[in-house]
């Protein structure tokens, strides 16, 4: 099976799984997830978050959000064409519905990511490598790319963590860290 036909069954396969998990299981996972990046004093020292607004049974962080809302310079990403830039989010906003019905801070004030910056990605899997399993439109990987960035931590479910390395291109971006319900897992080198 050739890798793009792979990656598609298996973000298919994941969804699936994910939704199905129920909703109050998938709540004290998120709490956890918090938790666990509240209590790292690694991450917690970034005076920057690019964090993300959960959409399809991911991860929700908005625990998280709360905690650092005072703190520190959060922002959110929003969709321009086939690039990612994010916005600052401050407690309160209220948040539009943007590309692919993501939720976006109506306010279009642009933080620039630099090394103060802990990026937050969405993944439907993760494995021990840091390669990163998306929704496939390649988006966080064209702004990592051109973008700067002190940490990266891919947010996931722990079954779908796996030792298993995830099919990969070229262009895909590694993640640092991984964060479940678990707790945080450096990325491994192949």
């Amino acid at each position: 099976m050739a890798a793009n036909s792979l990656k598609q069954h298996l973000r298919a396969s994941l969804r699936r799984q994910r939704c199905a998990l129920p909703s109050a299981l998938r709540r004290d996972y998120d709490h956890a997830i918090c938790a666990v990046m509240a209590g790292d004093g690694k991450l917690s020292a970034f005076p920057q978050v690019f964090f993300y607004a959960a959409i399809n049974a991911e991860p929700d962080l908005t625990a998280l959000a709360e905690q650092w809302f005072e703190a520190k310079c959060l922002a959110l990403p929003v969709v321009e064409g086939k690039s990612l830039v994010f916005c600052r989010w401050q407690r309160g906003d209220v948040l539009a519905r943007g590309k692919f019905n993501v939720p976006r801070p109506s306010t279009q004030q642009v933080v620039t990511s630099d090394r103060d910056t802990l990026v937050l990605l969405p993944g439907l899997a993760l494995d021990r490598y840091g390669n990163r399993l998306g929704y496939g439109g390649g988006y966080y990987d064209r702004f990592l790319a051109t973008s700067v960035a002190g940490c990266t931590v891919g947010v996931c479910y722990h079954r779908f963590f796996g030792e298993t390395e995830l099919p990969t291109h070229p262009h895909d971006r590694r993640v640092n860290y991984i964060v479940t319900e678990k707790g945080l897992h450096p990325a491994g080198n192949r």
